[in-house]
Formats: structure tokens, sequence, C-alpha cells
């Protein structure tokens, strides 16, 4: 089972100062943007953050946005770790064409 990064005791690399959201590195995903494949699609320069909100010592995730390293544009918005590995491989495929 795979922890959160505050229940790892990691700290965010960045704080909302608005309104307080968490940012963390999705390492498993980031990485994800970056793996080999068979199709030989190329490396997706982009880093996949989980957005937390926190209430007290409970920080509950809200999702994961996938964010481009070139323009700090949002690529994506997901809950689920399915959707967003598969948008990184559509965005990869996307990238071979």
């Amino acid at each position: 089972m795979n922890l959160f990064p505050w229940e790892q005791g990691e700290k965010p690399f960045w704080v909302n100062p608005e309104n307080g959201l968490e940012w963390y590195v999705d390492k498993e995903l980031t990485d994800w943007c970056n793996r080999e494949n068979p199709q030989g699609w190329p490396a997706l320069n982009a880093v996949v953050a989980y957005i937390a909100e926190r209430d007290g010592d409970t920080v509950k995730a809200m999702g994961r946005v996938l964010i481009d390293r070139g323009t700090n544009g949002v690529l994506a918005f997901y809950t689920s770790v399915e959707a967003m590995a598969s948008k990184i491989d559509v965005l990869r495929f996307q990238l071979s064409s």
C-alpha cells in the first residue's frame, strides 16, 4: 500500500498563500511521464502534484494535477491515479505523432 507523501512525513513543496492548499510531488506519476515504454514514446516534460487540504492534523487529498514544466500550465486534473496515468500516456502518444 502506497502512502501519501504527508503520511511519510514529507513537507509540501508549495503552500498556496491564498487558500492554504498544500502541493506535494507525486513521484510515481512524475516518473510515469519519463518511463521507457515498448512504443518508444517520448518523455513528457511534466510533473504530477497532489493537491491536499489540511484541517488541523488531518490532510485530505483533493486530486492530482499534471503541470507542464516548460510553461507551468495545467495539462490535466484527476482524482484517479489510473485516469492520470492514462492521460500521460495519451499526451506521450500525441508527442510521438
